[in-house]
């Protein structure tokens, strides 16, 4: 009855090693691509997003600058960037084998 006992608790501690050390570094790459896109990718897309804002008239301007729209669809367009660019980190670091 030990022998069953002492190999579950064996399986699990070796189970949850491989998990946490795979979810730490999910946690730890999507925020490290989460910032990079911050500081990288967020200036470019609001520069862009402003050029296409600036065209229209500017009673509409006017009202979208004033509830903060632009800043909206900045928001929206680099949680899309992020959410991409996770799902490819991802995939890459699920194909880590684990350790034997």
């Amino acid at each position: 009855m030990l022998e069953i006992i002492g190999t579950f608790v064996s399986k699990f501690f070796t189970v949850f090693k491989d998990l946490a050390g795979v979810l730490a570094a999910k946690v730890l790459a999507t925020l490290g691509l989460s910032y990079v896109s911050y500081l990288t990718v967020l200036p470019e897309v609001k520069a862009f997003v402003q050029g296409y804002f600036n065209q229209m008239p500017p009673e509409i301007m006017a009202v979208s600058t004033a509830i903060n729209f632009d800043i909206f669809i900045v928001m929206i367009l680099s949680a899309l960037v992020v959410q991409g660019g996770s799902r490819a980190v991802l995939t890459s670091i699920s194909n880590i084998p684990a350790t034997p």
